[in-house]
């Protein structure tokens, strides 16, 4: 990762509060990632897990896209898969995952030297489609091969990449469940993104497991257009500059007393709450690319002294965690003051994107029966980062 430090900047969509009434603020908080390094310099190696659905819809044909190739879904995937095998090298490693009824693991973190490729190419060659789409039992085994490879080579980027064209019918389904997962591993480093072939597949699921996994989600309408995505994915993983990125905010000391009943709460993503405040995890960063998080402040009535607020985001460093920090103030002022501030209107564009996402997925997930139960078996290593998620289905961490 670059030695660069990332700009970090947050903002509230109002910085007055009522002094005798209680008040809700919320600040955006943007953290960029610096250029991409110009040098020369050897990067870490790639632990990957890719996670195929290979359920019966996977048959169909979409039609060509601009490659002009007429592919089913899983004929695509395996191109694409294909692609990524040529284009790692002998330092990375690859684990290969089919799902439709069951989890299948073809491949566990074997790596890519000349022999490695060849026993990867025919593997991916040989999936067939099968059965149901069970999305969260394929994910988190390709999880539990990527969290092996992890604790031999913590050194690596860690990554998920799953591959898939509808809405999952087995297993664990519901939205906020697979988001708590997905945040849960990339809190431990390994990052999700997603794939969504075709054009009718369902953004429900994938969606809140990359943007909460720290990874991407990519629409792909044909299948023969998700080698290039795929490709373009494969080549952000090797563009990392910031990694295990974290945001924290915490009423300052300063603050303390005057903010006495201030309380905070993420937006869209899970929060892990801090002394005087919550933290999100945001996961990877390529040279450039910016990723923002939403923190709803309840302002008691009351407060008299300006209330300051210290953001702090944190990510893995060559040396251990670095960090950068900023500060946010919110000024308690009289009720004429406060009803003719002005908004900020892009803090509040900004605001209201994660708090879409969350109602929406709170009306989907009325019609979906939820899972009664998450997957049993043998998954140590993940069973003991994320416990709760393996015994209750319930909020990770």
């Amino acid at each position: 990762m670059t030695e660069s430090t990332l700009q970090l900047n947050a903002r509230f969509d109002r910085t007055l509060v009522r002094q005798q009434h209680t008040s809700v603020r919320y600040l955006v908080v943007e953290a960029t990632a610096p250029p991409p390094e110009q040098k020369d310099r050897e990067q870490p190696p790639l632990n990957l897990g890719v996670v195929i659905d290979a359920s019966g819809s996977m048959d169909t044909h979409d039609g060509a896209g601009v490659s002009g190739l007429d592919l089913s879904r899983l004929e695509a995937a395996q191109q694409a898969s294909v692609g990524i095998v040529e284009n790692l090298d002998a330092r990375d490693t690859l684990s290969l995952v089919s799902f439709a009824d069951e989890a299948i693991c073809h491949l566990a973190a074997i790596g890519l030297d000349a022999q490695g490729k060849h026993v990867a190419t025919s593997t991916i060659g040989e999936l067939s489609t099968r059965g149901m789409t069970n999305l969260h039992d394929g994910w988190l085994e390709g999880a539990e091969q990527v969290a092996l490879q992890q604790t031999r080579h913590p050194e690596g980027i860690h990554r998920l990449l799953v591959l898939t064209d509808g809405c999952a019918n087995q297993g664990v389904v519901d939205a906020d469940e697979l988001a708590q997962v997905a945040a849960g591993l990339s809190a431990r480093g390994i990052s999700t993104s997603t794939v969504g072939i075709g054009v009718d597949y369902s953004t429900e699921q994938i969606e809140p497991m990359a943007e909460h996994g720290g990874g991407m989600l990519h629409h792909t309408e044909r299948p023969s257009d998700i080698i290039e995505v795929v490709l373009a994915e494969l080549k952000n993983m090797r563009a990392t500059v910031i990694d295990d990125l974290e945001v924290g905010v915490v009423l300052d000391g300063e603050g303390a007393v005057a903010g006495e009943g201030v309380r905070m709460e993420l937006i869209g993503l899970v929060e892990r709450p801090i002394t005087r405040g919550c933290r999100a995890v945001l996961g990877s960063l390529v040279g450039n690319a910016a990723r923002r998080a939403v923190f709803r402040v309840h302002v008691p009535a009351g407060c008299q002294e300006p209330l300051r607020f210290r953001v702090e985001a944190s990510w893995r460093g060559v040396d251990g965690r670095e960090s950068v920090q900023c500060a946010a103030v919110l000024t308690p002022a009289h009720d004429d003051a406060v009803y003719t501030e002005a908004w900020n209107q892009e803090v509040c564009a900004e605001a209201a994107r994660p708090i879409s996402f969350v109602r929406r997925s709170r009306l989907i997930a009325l019609g979906i029966t939820q899972a009664l139960s998450i997957l049993h078996g043998s998954r140590s290593v993940i069973s003991a980062i994320m416990p709760s998620a393996w015994t209750k289905g319930k909020r990770c961490l």
